[in-house]
């Protein structure tokens, strides 16, 4: 299959979109709203800052959500 994705915080997750993708374009709360790295399409990242994101979850986010590749999002998320 694959490899097997760390659990990431919330909050450093969210620093990982902002960096790649900017900051967000929208905010209601917890909910926020950022433009994928191609510029196509949005995305909500709607999870509180201190919850762990099981990797499987993170990895779709990074790469599904934001349109970075898997190689990217390693990168990404190792720092």
């Amino acid at each position: 299959m694959g490899e097997r994705w760390p659990e990431i915080k919330a909050g450093r997750l969210a620093a990982v979109l902002v960096r790649e993708c900017g900051p967000p374009i929208r905010q209601n709360g917890s909910h926020r709203v950022f433009r994928s790295v191609d510029g196509q399409s949005t995305f909500t990242f709607a999870i509180h800052d201190r919850k762990t994101v099981p990797g499987s979850l993170a990895r779709r986010i990074l790469v599904m959500d934001a349109r970075l590749t898997i190689e990217q999002a390693r990168k990404a998320v190792r720092g």
